[in-house]
C-alpha cells in the first residue's frame, strides 16, 4: 500500500486492455448461484472496466462490516463562557464527526430540542470545527474543474454538512400571481447575496435555473434565472456550495432564529477550545439508513463523506486520524484484500464511482455480492439498501417491460459515466426459480476513439439480457 501527499492512489496496479465485443463496446459479466458459488453465466469476468457507480457497493460492505448496520455519528455542541439564564455567554462550537446525512428535519428537531431545554441566545460567535477531515474539500480523482462544480451532485465534502452541502432555493407567485417571491429554503440564510431574475411567463411551464455567480470573503452570490408559470404553485431548486462551513454555519443559525434562539455573532472556522463544556449532540440515522439514501439514489456526497469517515476511523486501528480520500480508499482496498480475498488487480480512485479510471471486474463486484450475502449480520440491510426494479430509486423505470423481470424482483446498484467513455453498469441479486439467489453484474463500457454507444441502448440491452437469463 502506498499513501502519496494528499491525493487517492491506486492500491493495486491495472493493465487494462480492451476486448471488443462489438465494434464499440467492452463487457465483463458474471452470474452466480449464491447456494454454492456456481458460475451460471460469464463472458470475460476477469475483464477490469470503468464500473461507475456500481463501485458504491464497495463502500456500502466496507461501512457495514467496520461500522455495523444500527451505527450512529455523533454532531457534538459545545460552548465556552457560562450558561446564564439560558444564554451561552461564549462561543458555540460544532465540532463536525463525518455525519452525511444532516438534513432539514434533523437540524430543526436538535434546535427545537435546545429551546425545549430552556437555550434562549448565543451571545458569542458560531465556531465550526472541521479538523476531524483534511481541508481537501473535493474528491481529486474526479475528472473536469472541480472547484468551480455547481451541480448538486458533486457538492464538496466537509466534517460538519447540512444537506448534503447544497442550498436550496424555492420560487413561487404571490397568492395574486402579481409577483415572484424566491427565497432560500426553508430558512432565511444571512449572508447569502440572492438575486431573482425569474419573470412570470404564460404558460404553466417551469423554466428556472439557479447559478452560483461568486464565492469568497464577501460571501456567495447565487442568481435565479428563467420563467415561472402561474399553475406552479412551488418550484425548489439545489446548488451545490461554494464554503461547506459557512452554508452549514447559516443553516443552524437559520434554525435558531426561526426557534427564537437569539443569535447576533458571526459564523467562523477554528478549533474547539480545550476549555469548551458539552451542551449537546445531535444523533446521527444509523448506517443502515443512510446507505439507503446512497444507493437508492446513487447519493455522490454519501460516498465521499463515508469514504471519508472510514479513512479517519479505520486507517490507523490504533487511533483516530484525519480523514481524508486517500485514508478512506485505501480502508476500503484493505477490506476488498483481506476481508473479501480479492488478490487480483484492480484500480480504486474514489469511492463515489464519479472517477472514470476506477476499474473493477464483474467477478470482483460478485465477490463483494457473496461475501455480504454469507453475512446474515449485514445481509438484510445491505439488501436493503438497494433501489427495487420498477418500485424506487435508479431502478425505477427499469426491468418491467414484457422483456424483462416483474416489478421488485431486482435489487441493484446501477452505474454511468458519459465521459470520456459511455459507461453502464448493473450488480444486484435476484431470485431464479430454479437456482435460488443469484449475484449478477454486468460492466459495459465503450472503447476509445470509436463512436460511444448512447447510455440507453446499453441499459436497455442489460435489462434484456436479465429478463433473457436462463442458464
Amino acid at each position: 500500500m502506498k499513501i502519496s501527499g494528499n491525493t487517492c492512489v491506486v492500491i493495486f496496479f491495472l493493465s487494462f486492455f480492451p476486448i471488443a465485443y462489438a465494434e464499440n463496446i467492452t463487457r465483463s459479466l458474471e452470474f452466480v448461484r449464491l447456494s454454492d458459488g456456481k458460475v451460471l453465466k460469464q463472458e470475460n469476468p476477469d475483464l477490469t472496466l470503468s464500473p461507475a457507480s456500481v463501485t458504491k457497493l464497495l463502500i456500502t460492505g466496507a461501512a457495514l462490516h467496520f461500522f455495523t448496520p444500527e451505527h450512529t455519528f455523533s454532531t457534538s455542541f459545545y460552548y465556552t463562557g457560562a450558561l446564564k439564564k439560558g444564554v451561552v455567554t461564549g462561543d458555540l462550537i460544532v465540532t463536525g464527526e463525518g455525519d452525511p446525512y444532516i438534513t432539514n428535519e434533523k437540524l430543526w428537531e436538535f434546535v427545537a430540542d435546545l429551546r425545549a431545554k430552556g437555550i434562549k441566545g448565543i451571545a458569542g460567535n458560531l465556531i465550526i470545527d472541521n479538523s476531524l477531515f483534511d481541508d481537501n474539500f473535493r474528491d481529486p480523482a474526479r475528472s473536469g474543474s472541480l472547484d468551480s462544480s455547481e451541480s448538486a451532485y458533486d457538492a464538496p465534502i466537509s466534517a460538519f454538512a447540512v444537506n448534503f452541502n447544497t442550498l436550496n432555493v424555492s420560487a413561487s407567485l404571490t397568492p395574486d400571481k402579481g409577483a415572484v417571491l424566491v427565497q432560500t429554503y426553508p430558512v432565511p440564510l444571512k449572508g447569502i447575496q440572492l438575486i431573482s431574475k425569474v419573470s412570470t411567463g404564460g404558460s404553466g411551464v417551469q423554466a428556472l435555473q439557479l447559478k452560483r455567480s461568486s464565492s469568497g470573503k464577501l460571501g456567495e452570490k447565487y442568481v435565479l434565472s428563467g420563467r415561472i408559470g402561474p399553475s406552479k404553485n412551488l418550484a425548489k431548486l439545489y446548488q451545490s456550495v461554494g464554503d461547506p462551513l459557512s452554508i452549514s454555519g447559516m443553516y443552524l443559525a437559520g434554525f435558531l432564529e426561526e426557534a427564537g434562539i437569539l443569535f447576533k455573532g458571526s459564523i467562523i472556522s477554528g478549533l474547539k477550545p480545550k476549555n469548551a463544556q458539552l451542551l449537546a449532540t445531535l444523533e446521527s440515522y444509523p448506517i443502515s439508513y443512510i446507505l439507503k439514501g446512497l444507493n437508492t439514489y446513487s447519493n455522490n456526497f454519501i460516498a465521499d463523506m463515508l469514504t471519508k469517515k472510514l479513512g479517519s476511523e479505520f486507517f490507523d486501528p490504533a487511533k483516530k486520524t484525519q480523514g481524508s480520500f486517500a485514508r478512506g480508499i485505501a480502508v476500503i482496498s484493505n477490506f476488498m484484500h483481506k476481508e473479501i480475498g480479492i488478490n487480483d488487480e484492480f484500480t480504486l480512485l474514489n469511492g463515489s464511482g464519479l472517477s472514470p479510471k476506477n476499474r473493477l471486474s464483474a467477478r470482483q463486484v460478485n465477490k463483494v455480492l457473496r461475501f455480504v450475502a454469507d453475512r446474515l449480520d449485514l445481509f438484510p440491510e445491505f439488501l436493503a439498501s438497494l433501489p427495487a426494479s420498477g418500485l424506487t430509486g435508479t431502478l425505477k423505470k427499469r426491468l418491467v417491460k414484457e422483456d424483462a423481470m416483474n416489478a421488485g424482483k431486482v435489487r441493484a446498484k446501477t452505474g454511468s459515466l458519459s465521459q470520456p467513455i459511455a459507461v453502464a453498469s448493473i450488480a444486484g441479486y435476484f431470485r431464479h426459480p430454479s437456482h435460488g439467489l443469484v449475484a449478477f453484474t454486468i460492466i459495459e463500457n465503450g472503447v476509445l476513439g470509436k463512436n460511444q454507444p448512447t447510455l440507453s441502448s446499453l441499459r436497455h440491452n442489460q435489462d434484456k439480457m436479465l429478463g433473457d437469463f436462463s442458464p
